[in-house]
């Protein structure tokens, strides 16, 4: 079994300028197939490539707005027909380690599958599974609720923080 290894390094708003805490309004389209070619394998510890391959699966590019050929992070989207399930999420090479550029990517990136099972009409609801060592950071630093082996969910009242945290404000279609 598959589960995310990401570390949310900090909930921010927006994405923040690790050196000066600048903020940049971001924008997440999604990435068609025909597009996978903007995935450079360097930059990234999964295959996103394979990833896009899977048709079930929605693939979003976290980009600043002023900024939208550089790809801050990714995300892998399910919809399960009531929730969203989230299979992968990374940050850009450019934003892991001691040396990153942004801070809130990868927070970013959760809000924006929550603001999708809005979107999709599952109130917020978004599930997936966590590497076991991580599941206390993702309990932790997202209200994450722990379900069973090693899948968690974000439900509605999180969902909402994380949305209006990083886009504002959040819209139940």
């Amino acid at each position: 079994m598959r589960g995310l290894t990401i570390e949310i390094d900090r909930l921010t708003r927006s994405i923040e300028d690790a050196q000066t805490g600048e903020r940049f309004e971001t924008a997440l389209p999604r990435v068609l197939p025909g597009q996978v070619h903007e995935i450079k394998k360097s930059h990234w510890l999964f295959d996103w490539h394979w990833e896009i391959k899977q048709a079930e699966r929605e693939i979003y590019k976290l980009v600043k707005v002023v900024e939208p050929r550089v790809m801050q992070g990714l995300v892998s989207l399910e919809d399960r027909g009531d929730h969203v399930f989230l299979h992968l999420i990374e940050n850009a090479k450019i934003n892991r380690g001691t040396s990153k550029k942004y801070f809130g990517v990868a927070g970013n990136l959760f809000a924006y599958a929550c603001k999708r099972s809005f979107e999709l009409g599952f109130g917020g609801f978004v599930a997936f599974d966590s590497k076991t060592k991580l599941i206390g950071h993702y309990i932790k630093t997202l209200e994450a609720t722990y379900v069973g082996a090693q899948r968690l969910h974000l439900d509605e009242e999180v969902a909402k923080k994380l949305i209006i945290r990083y886009f504002g404000g959040y819209e139940a279609e």
